[in-house]
C-alpha cells in the first residue's frame, strides 16, 4: 500500500505501534470477542496514521478500493497472527463462523 514506511515513533503512529505491540504481549489472554472489540480501535488508528501519510504524499497509496480492501484484510490476519488452522479454531470454538 505504501512505497515507504509510515513513522511508528511519534504522534498518531506511535499509538497505534504502541496498541499493536500491547494485543500482540496479551494475545494469550484475549479472547476472540476481545479481539474483535480491539479490531475496530485499530482500524481506526489506522485509518488516522494513513489519513496523515496521505497528507503528506498521496501518490503512495493504491487507489483501488478492491485492492486496499485486500491490504487491510492481510493487514488484520497478520497483526493478529490469524492462520487458516487459527481461524479454523476460532470459528469452532465460538459455534458461528467469525465475520
Amino acid at each position: 500500500m505504501l512505497a515507504r514506511r509510515v513513522p511508528g515513533s511519534s504522534g498518531v503512529g506511535a499509538v497505534l505501534s504502541g496498541l499493536l505491540h500491547q494485543v500482540m504481549a496479551q494475545s494469550d489472554h484475549l479472547s476472540p470477542a476481545d479481539l474483535d472489540r480491539l479490531s475496530g480501535t485499530v482500524v481506526d488508528l489506522l485509518t488516522a496514521v494513513l489519513a496523515r501519510e496521505v497528507e503528506t504524499d498521496p501518490s503512495s497509496f493504491v487507489t483501488d478500493p478492491g485492492a486496499l480492501l485486500v491490504l487491510r484484510v492481510r493487514l488484520f490476519r497478520r497483526t493478529y497472527g490469524i492462520t487458516p488452522a487459527r481461524y479454523r479454531r476460532l470459528r469452532d470454538s465460538s459455534g458461528t463462523s467469525p465475520p
